[in-house]
């Protein structure tokens, strides 16, 4: 039987305070700068509000923490009973963005909840639903995802405060691009784990240099205190437009379970010193948690969440503690550091170009990872032609929006996506 011996606690282990303070330490830290680049990214030059913008990171915080801690758990059929992050999505900023024109954060807020319930729906058919959501299928939406996503993060490195040059955002952007390709191209281990990270570090440092990285914000920013406005409520008479962008969250809410099914089988093997038989309860207790953290964040007012399977991996193999104590840490520490608005106005002062440059990097890893869902059974004609159609005629409707003229707003919305 395979063993792993890196793993020095296992998740029903308790490890020593202070390994687990380290550990939480270690993953917080990559949570909130992703929660941060995910955020700014989807509602930076949207139109929103400074307020709507502070409440969405607070809310953000809280709705991702709590989830990561809800991971931990094994309440009934609810938890992974592992370390699990669970953090704003990146896959759902196109829909996120046509949401916020076609209704607001309002509108955002209802679709999120709807979308959210569809976890617990599916969590009780996860073996039909592997049937007929096959990795094809899957897959295929996950390349058509970071295609049509990525224009919109690049976009993100133009964006420069006015007066400066236009050619200081590449500069940046090469800077983000170049620590994070060498570091992840020459390191292993740890270091590989921080290179996103260092990357953000070595553009704001630029950034500064060229004064682009514009403080104010986090001058002004209180030490400890809760935004007193921002929260844009829940859109409850929902009309047309909600009807028209609902397929579109659930689609992406069904891929994200299918992901956070197969990311819990692989954390429940990485988490053991021997290898057992995956424990499907808790892959169910996985989605469902999954769920109520995509509730909470609709409830705020804030970005859908989904799991980040690849994150836990990562810091259980380096850190060598698989204990869910850990994802108790995170989640208060995440929690806690929400209640200082100094971090988050630090977080949302990156510049666009730093925040554009590394999304643009998560989204091209992310149309491999749809790649490799596609290739994983192996390719025969049929399975070609269903991945190779679909790919096709997704890039042609997003590209020249057919039905626009032919069925009026907003079900054109849905239509041309």
């Amino acid at each position: 039987m395979a063993t792993n011996d890196n793993i020095v606690y296992e998740p029903h282990e308790s490890p020593p305070l202070m390994v687990t303070l380290i550990a939480g330490v270690q993953g917080a830290v990559i949570m909130l700068t992703i929660c941060a680049v995910v955020v700014s990214v989807t509602l930076g030059g949207a139109g929103l509000s400074e307020e709507y913008l502070t409440w969405a990171i607070f809310a953000a915080f809280i709705a991702n923490g709590a989830a990561t801690a809800l991971q931990g758990t094994t309440l009934w059929r609810v938890g992974a009973g592992h370390i699990v992050f669970v953090n704003s999505a990146s896959g759902y900023l196109p829909a996120n963005k046509i949401a916020l024109a076609h209704g607001g954060p309002a509108l955002l807020a209802s679709l999120v909840i709807v979308s959210s319930l569809l976890h617990f729906l599916l969590a009780a058919w996860l073996p039909l639903l592997r049937r007929i959501v096959t990795p094809v299928v899957s897959g295929t939406v996950l390349m058509l995802l970071a295609v049509i996503t990525v224009p919109l993060a690049f976009g993100r490195v133009l964006d420069v405060p006015q007066g400066a040059h236009p050619g200081v955002g590449l500069l940046v952007a090469g800077v983000v691009l170049a620590v994070t390709v060498t570091l992840g191209l020459l390191t292993t281990g740890r270091w590989r784990m921080w290179a996103s990270v260092l990357g953000i570090l070595a553009g704001c440092g630029v950034s500064a240099i060229f004064g682009i990285y514009e403080t104010a914000r986090i001058g002004d920013a209180r030490w400890v205190g809760v935004p007193t406005s921002g929260w844009p409520g829940i859109d409850l008479t929902p009309g047309a437009e909600f009807w028209a962008i609902l397929p579109l969250f659930l689609v992406l809410t069904l891929v994200n379970v299918l992901r956070a099914v197969a990311g819990g089988i692989v954390v429940q093997r990485a988490s053991r010193r021997r290898e057992r038989v995956t424990d499907f309860r808790r892959i169910q207790g996985t989605v469902n948690a999954a769920g109520a953290g995509s509730f909470i964040a609709g409830a705020a007012g804030t970005l859908p969440t989904a799991t980040m399977e690849a994150n836990s991996v990562t810091l259980l193999s380096l850190t060598g503690v698989a204990s869910r104590h850990v994802g108790f840490a995170i989640g208060a520490i995440l929690i806690a550091l929400a209640f200082i608005p100094k971090v988050s106005a630090l977080l949302l002062a990156i510049p666009g170009p730093v925040m554009g440059m590394y999304m643009t990097i998560v989204l091209a890893m992310l149309l491999i990872e749809g790649a490799k869902t596609v290739l994983q059974e192996g390719l025969d004609y049929r399975r070609t032609l269903i991945a190779a159609v679909s790919f096709g005629l997704g890039i042609c409707f997003h590209s020249t929006a057919p039905f626009t003229g032919i069925v009026g707003e907003p079900w054109s919305i849905l239509l041309n996506n």
